[in-house]
C-alpha cells in the first residue's frame, strides 16, 4: 500500500535573504533593466540598418562603375576583349542579384512626371512633344531600399521652347531719404 501522510515533517528553511527581499523593488529593477536592454537593442538595430544602407550604396556605386566601364569599352573587335566584357557583365549581373535579394529596386522615372521625392533634375532638354517636366532620360539610376529612397535618380526633364527663362526683376529706386538695400544698387545723384 502507500505511505500515509504525515503532517509533522519539518518545513524547508527559508533563507534570510528571501525574508528580507522587497519584491516591488526587485520588479522595478527588472523593468529598468528591460527598458535599458530594449533601448540598446533599438540603437543597435539603427546602427545595423545604417551600415547595411551604406553597403547597399557601395554595391550600387560598384554596379555604376562596371556599367560605365562597359560603356567606355565600346565595340569589342577581338576575342580577348569580348571575353573581358562578358566577365564584367557577369559580375554586374551578380551584383544586381545581390541587390535584388536585399530588396534594392531601381526607381522607374523615364516617361513619368518629375518627382522631387525620388529624383533630382540634372538638366533640361527642349521637347515640344512632351509635357514640361517629363523625365526624358536618367543620368544616374535611382534606387529604393525597403520602400525608402536609397539614392535619388539624376534625370533630364523636358522643357518647352516657348518658355523663356525668367528675367531678373527690376527693383524700383529707393524713395527719397531711404537707404538702398542689397537688391537696390545706389542710384547716382544728378
Amino acid at each position: 500500500m502507500t505511505d500515509r501522510l504525515v503532517f509533522d515533517d519539518p518545513f524547508f528553511r527559508v533563507p534570510q535573504g528571501a525574508l528580507e527581499a522587497n519584491p516591488v523593488q526587485a520588479m522595478w529593477a527588472l523593468l529598468r533593466r528591460t527598458s535599458t536592454l530594449e533601448r540598446e537593442l533599438a540603437e543597435e538595430k539603427q546602427r545595423a540598418t545604417a551600415e547595411m544602407r551604406q553597403l547597399m550604396l557601395d554595391l550600387v556605386s560598384l554596379y555604376d562603375t562596371l556599367t560605365a566601364l562597359i560603356e567606355r569599352r565600346g565595340v569589342v573587335t577581338n576575342a580577348q576583349g569580348a571575353d573581358m566584357v562578358r566577365s564584367i557583365i557577369s559580375l554586374g549581373r551578380q551584383i544586381l542579384a545581390i541587390l535584388k535579394r536585399q530588396g534594392v529596386e531601381p526607381i522607374a522615372t523615364i516617361g513619368k512626371p518629375y518627382d522631387a521625392a525620388t529624383s533630382d533634375i540634372a538638366g533640361t532638354e527642349v521637347r515640344d512633344d512632351l509635357r514640361p517636366g517629363t523625365v526624358i532620360r536618367e543620368v544616374q539610376v535611382g534606387y529604393l531600399w525597403q520602400g525608402e529612397v536609397l539614392r535619388k535618380a539624376q534625370v533630364i526633364v523636358s522643357a518647352r521652347s516657348d518658355v523663356k527663362p525668367d528675367a531678373p526683376a527690376e527693383t524700383p529706386p529707393p524713395a527719397e531719404g531711404e537707404a538702398p538695400t542689397l537688391a537696390q544698387p545706389p542710384t547716382p545723384i544728378a
